[in-house]
């Protein structure tokens, strides 16, 4: 692998949202149902620049759902600087929630534009956004006027491809107070479908005097350090790559900051570590989630050998303690095989074991 080719060119780069400084320029996307505390805590040790928590409804928030509670409660566990995403369709009430969040410790506000899901469109919040613009831009600018911190804002290209608007949109964003963009490089009827079109990323960043994040199809760090010079973004946001894989991020820090970061070479006592205490910290937070937390399990498999036979296993695992047993025979396993955990974990080929 030559995941240390960069390490020159990028070294003392950094990525500056306001007074928030994120470095090295990698950050972890908000996933609905993933992005917890327990997953932010364990993420933020690998050298990622900023995360993001899962989206919070705003008018959960309101309604003082306990979600909005556990939200609102990442910025206190995590050591990196922490994005609070909030979606919904009210300018005020997305305000209070943003109140509420930079009172929690949130360094950044980040808004939803861009989730296709239908029970957030049908409220007219996430992707709805994109059909209504000038709702968009009015949560854009009272949101900026109730909090300190900087806003900042999660797009996609368009509702569809017949409707990609986003190069208005985004100048929008600007002149409404948006610190920052991210863009999600496809439209919402893509959903997670189909290839990500780098292109428009950097079409925005040259229209754009505000930092300009690109997200989409960034699994490696040639990927990382492939969307930065096709597209000249300032910094970039991985979501499904990063599942079961914070040595992702270990890779792309130590190109910035090779003495700062730990190991190059981790170690499967270090991986069970990981994972195992990815799992104690979970069941702390969501003690009854048991399928929740099998399918973490099941990401942290990917890329190791014999993995799809392991998946199986820990998804017919009834409870915690049958999964931490599964959890120290694959560990067993993979340390007799002799397989590097890097070359696992970060495969710069695209390809992994079955």
């Amino acid at each position: 692998m030559k995941i240390m080719e960069h390490q020159k060119t990028f070294r003392n780069d950094a990525l500056k949202i306001g007074p928030v400084t994120v470095h090295p320029p990698v950050i972890m996307a908000p996933m609905a149902g993933v992005t917890d505390g327990a997953f932010l805590t364990v993420v933020s040790r690998f050298g990622v620049g900023l995360v993001t928590s899962e989206m919070m409804s705003a008018e959960g928030f309101r309604r003082q759902d306990p979600s909005a509670e556990r939200i609102l409660a990442v910025p206190t566990r995590v050591s990196v600087p922490v994005a609070i995403q909030i979606f919904g369709a009210d300018p005020k009430v997305m305000a209070e929630a943003a109140r509420a969040a930079q009172d929690h410790g949130a360094a950044i506000i980040d808004i939803n534009a861009g989730c296709p899901v239908r029970k957030i469109v049908r409220q007219g919040a996430g992707a709805a956004l994109l059909r209504d613009p000038d709702r968009l831009l009015r949560i854009v600018e009272t949101v900026k006027g109730a909090v300190s911190v900087p806003v900042t804002v999660k797009t996609r290209l368009g509702w569809n491809h017949n409707e990609v608007r986003v190069l208005p949109l985004c100048r929008g964003l600007q002149n409404a107070g948006a610190d920052a963009v991210t863009l999600h490089a496809r439209t919402a009827q893509q959903s997670l479908s189909g290839a990500a079109d780098w292109t428009w990323i950097g079409t925005v960043k040259a229209q754009l005097s505000i930092p300009v994040i690109g997200n989409g199809d960034v699994t490696t760090p040639s990927d990382f350090h492939g969307m930065r010079q096709k597209t000249g973004c300032d910094g970039v946001m991985i979501g499904r790559g990063a599942l079961g894989n914070p040595w992702l991020f270990s890779a792309i820090a130590q190109q910035f900051d090779p003495d700062g970061v730990r190991a190059a070479q981790p170690t499967w006592d270090e991986f069970l570590w990981t994972v195992q205490d990815h799992v104690r910290l979970f069941t702390r937070e969501k003690p009854k989630a048991i399928g929740a937390l099998r399918k973490h399990l099941v990401w942290y498999t990917k890329g190791c050998p014999n993995g799809s036979a392991w998946r199986y296993r820990f998804m017919g695992a009834s409870d915690v303690p049958g999964l931490l047993q599964l959890l120290d025979g694959f560990v067993s396993e993979l340390t007799a095989s002799g397989a590097d955990l890097m070359r696992c974990k970060v495969r710069e080929n695209g390809t992994e074991h079955p």
